[in-house]
């Protein structure tokens, strides 16, 4: 729980810098032993995805990036 808060709260903050970036698409961090992708669903929902080190996370984040389009598309 404590985990996600803080990606809760850290994905609050990179929309900060919305307006001069624009939205983030998702945020990716490794540590020593998993990668972590993080993504906006909607409204205040966030998605956090952990899988292993040696995963093929470009692949993993098309296949969310997509999802989430599709949810987005079918609301």
């Amino acid at each position: 729980m404590k985990s996600a808060t803080h990606a809760l709260m850290r994905w609050q903050s990179r929309r900060v810098f919305a307006k001069k970036f624009g939205m983030p698409l998702y945020a990716m961090a490794e540590y020593k032993l998993i990668k972590r992708v993080t993504m906006q669903l909607g409204g205040n929902a966030i998605l956090l995805v952990s899988m292993d080190k040696g995963a093929p996370h470009d692949k993993i984040i098309k296949k969310l990036l997509k999802i989430k389009e599709k949810l987005n598309t079918d609301t």
